[in-house]
């Protein structure tokens, strides 16, 4: 993911006279050499997903360079969306009304799904406004727990918010 790091490891020897050997990275982004990263190390901060990074290294033993390998290339991916609001408890004048607060880490636009939900929620694909009129009964033997469950998609993966609630129940 963009803003992790991600470190090299190279082991070898010197095949001739066993001197110690040292290692010259260059890391490259997209095929393009990222100036100043020589280090076995990489952070990624400011990177965006669908990056290719690449890694090259070329051994030396004080006298002669050894072949430069690389590394296979890695692609930054994509991060999940992130649910940042618990849902409301309560209910007002019979009607429950729930904002979803999402983000994206990747600043993809999000959309908003009920997978399960009782009988007239709905909710708003692009804000995330849940409206529920929570339906009156006269019978006391019908009060229902309902279980919900919310989708935050940002187009290529996914969050979940699971819930219940049971709604007092109303005699007319």
């Amino acid at each position: 993911y963009a803003g992790t790091k991600i470190k090299a490891e190279g082991s070898g020897k010197d095949a001739d006279e066993g001197d110690e050997v040292n290692y010259f990275y260059e890391w490259r982004k997209n095929d393009t050499v990222l100036p100043g990263n020589i280090q076995s190390e990489l952070d990624t901060i400011g990177f965006k997903k669908g990056e290719l990074i690449t890694l090259f290294v070329t051994p030396f033993d004080g006298r002669d360079k050894g072949k430069t390998r690389f590394s296979r290339t890695i692609v930054i991916a994509n991060r999940p969306p992130d649910i940042t609001s618990l849902p409301p408890v309560s209910v007002s004048n019979g009607k429950y009304i729930y904002e979803i607060k999402a983000n994206d880490p990747d600043g993809d636009a999000l959309t908003y799904s009920l997978e399960n939900a009782p009988f007239g929620m709905t909710i708003d694909p692009a804000t995330g406004v849940i409206h529920w009129d929570i339906p009156v009964t006269a019978d006391l033997k019908s009060v229902t727990t309902y279980n919900i469950k919310i989708v935050v998609s940002d187009g290529d993966a996914i969050a979940f918010q699971g819930f219940s609630m049971t709604p007092e129940v109303e005699i007319k």
